[in-house]
């Protein structure tokens, strides 16, 4: 058999005999039709195409797959069963996967990659930009690299040619010493940037280099040496040249801006630092980084990324249950509006005014028109990719939902909000083996996560897991604000059936709502799940009064189910917007 292609190669799409396979839009072409595939089923064909005519074990499948060994075998062998129903094949009479008895699978045909040659260079290329370093070793100057390297990102993520790992993954490589080829296989990336930022006296000099990570062929290297009048000014000289050039060394000419607007140097070190607590994603984190998007305002008052990561920050909030949103849907509105305003193709603009539409007015489909806009104008926006999957998964789309955040994933994979809504999207789909994973892999990266932690232990409840649930929500009790604990456990309790438990908890919940904003939606929930369908549906109308986001959650959420079929369900979610349901 020959050599086997590289994931990257085979992720543009393949042939196996006369079916035609599209992983980026997760379906297989058959002679006698077509067939949606599941993402993480489609993860599992791409690892057998990388390791054609090769027996691969379920432990090696599991690892490359969802990376977590608590994977059940019953998840795999879902994903092989789904395989075999897209490709038309026979587990008896096999043309394409092989059980190889108590061992694995094997994938019997080579792929063949789409292109005439079968060797065609993918149309897109993924690129990482590692955080540059800053060689003058002095702490005050560690903006102006942080800075060029959030600007070079931003240019190249406007080419089409060219998808661009995100800031906060690329982050992660800050000050380590791992090796480019270990970087590129946990970004699943073919090439890497790299280089550095002195500043000596009246002078910056830039120093970029575009590598493959494979070979460490130099395939680019540039050093710039400019006067220092306008930093800013020249940073963003230097990145949308550095983009021109790196687009044009990777792909086809498709660049066709020029400099972004410049920012003072006082503004880029606060938007700096509001996107630095924006991504640590606390209570404390959120209002830092509408403190430091206010102080970039104040320096430059037109700066549409700044209004737009405001939006986006009190939308965050709001769907945290930190605030009412009656009380900052007006602002993120406003915001919104004057990012829009100041750049109106802007994919940070369109993004935020995506993100008001969804979660504050509850219209799915304005919403999803304006984020996929975002994401023509920035294909690498991880942050509109997943409002277009709520967008999509609220609106009955589990499939659609799911492939746009596999897509998020794939440009920011080690954003830990992306990994949890991973894990929440799987429940609503019930796939809870698949969902747990996700929340563990969130944990891996983060352990102190709450967020998540408290996920897996609800997570848990629902698979009857009791005391594994409950051993998660003691965890995550050292971490976790008191009131978001309790609403966990008011959830654990009805979910095993402990009514007595659960009704004590809904008390707290209730004596909470007296001192500060609590969803209803948190009661509302546990009330369903105990069948109490009076009481939920009264929860459910104050949380329409209170415009709460997590209702867009109600025709999805499994908590819902016992009510589902109860006539004032339907209405319900009319007055949500979600008639699709």
């Amino acid at each position: 058999m020959n050599k086997p292609h590289p994931a990257h190669a085979l992720v543009h799409g393949f042939r196996l005999d006369d079916r035609q396979v599209e992983p980026q839009r997760f379906r297989i072409l058959r002679p006698d039709g077509e067939s949606r595939v599941e993402p993480r089923a489609m993860d599992v064909l791409l690892t057998l195409a990388c390791n054609a005519g090769e027996t691969m074990t379920r432990n090696a499948l599991v690892d490359a797959v969802w990376k977590h060994p608590h994977v059940t075998d019953e998840a795999l062998s879902r994903c092989i069963s789904l395989l075999r129903t897209a490709l038309g094949d026979d587990r008896a009479r096999p043309r394409f996967i092989e059980t190889i008895p108590r061992r694995g699978y094997r994938l019997l045909m080579p792929p063949v990659l789409n292109g005439n040659s079968g060797l065609s260079a993918p149309s897109v290329v993924s690129v990482a930009v590692l955080p540059l370093l800053n060689l003058a070793g002095d702490p005050a100057e560690e903006h102006l690299a942080d800075g060029l390297t959030e600007l070079l990102i931003s240019n190249l993520a406007t080419m089409p040619s060219i998808s661009v790992i995100s800031r906060t993954s690329a982050m992660h490589y800050k000050g380590t010493r791992a090796r480019l080829g270990e970087i590129a296989r946990e970004l699943d990336v073919e090439r890497i940037v790299e280089g550095s930022v002195l500043r000596s006296g009246r002078e910056l000099q830039v120093v970029i280099q575009l590598i493959d990570p494979i070979t460490d062929r130099h395939l680019f290297a540039r050093t710039y040496t400019r006067t220092l009048t306008d930093v800013l000014r020249l940073q963003n000289e230097v990145a949308w040249r550095l983009a021109e050039e790196i687009g044009a060394t990777l792909g086809p000419p498709s660049f066709q801006a020029g400099p972004a607007a410049p920012v003072n140097e006082d503004a880029m070190r606060a938007w700096l630092l509001a996107r630095h607590f924006w991504s640590q994603r606390t209570p404390d984190g959120f209002e830092r980084a509408i403190r430091e998007y206010e102080a970039c305002l104040a320096h430059e008052p037109g700066f549409a990324p700044a209004h737009a990561g405001i939006a986006d920050t009190l939308i965050t909030q709001s769907l945290y249950g930190l605030v009412p949103p009656t009380r900052v849907a007006p602002r993120a509105r406003a915001e919104a509006a004057r990012a829009l305003a100041a750049d109106p193709e802007g994919p940070q603009a369109l993004g935020a005014s995506g993100g008001v539409a969804l979660f504050f007015d509850w219209n799915l489909d304005g919403a999803a028109r304006l984020l996929r806009r975002a994401i023509a104008a920035n294909p690498s926006h991880d942050m509109a990719r997943l409002g277009l999957a709520d967008a999509l998964i609220f609106g009955g789309d589990v499939d659609g939902g799911l492939r746009e955040l596999h897509q998020a994933l794939r440009v920011s994979p080690f954003d830990l909000g992306l990994h949890m809504n991973l894990g929440d999207f799987l429940l609503w789909a019930r796939r809870h083996d698949e969902s747990a994973a996700a929340f563990r892999r969130t944990l891996e990266l983060g352990p102190h996560f709450w967020p998540a932690r408290c996920g897996l232990a609800e997570l848990l409840a629902w698979m009857a897991e009791g005391e594994a649930a409950k051993a998660e929500l003691e965890r995550a009790s050292r971490d976790a604000p008191p009131p978001r604990i309790a609403r966990s456990r008011a959830l654990i309790h009805a979910l095993l059936g402990e009514r007595a438990e659960a009704q004590h908890w809904l008390a707290t919940l209730d004596r909470t709502r007296e001192e500060r904003y609590l969803p209803a939606t948190e009661l509302a929930r546990v009330h369903a799940v105990l069948g109490d369908a009076d009481a939920a549906f009264t929860w459910i109308d104050r949380a329409i009064e209170e415009r709460t986001p997590r209702l867009l959650q109600l025709g999805v959420s499994p908590a819902y189910d016992q009510i589902r079929g109860d006539p004032r369900f339907a209405e319900r979610l009319s007055r949500v917007g979600l008639t699709r349901c």
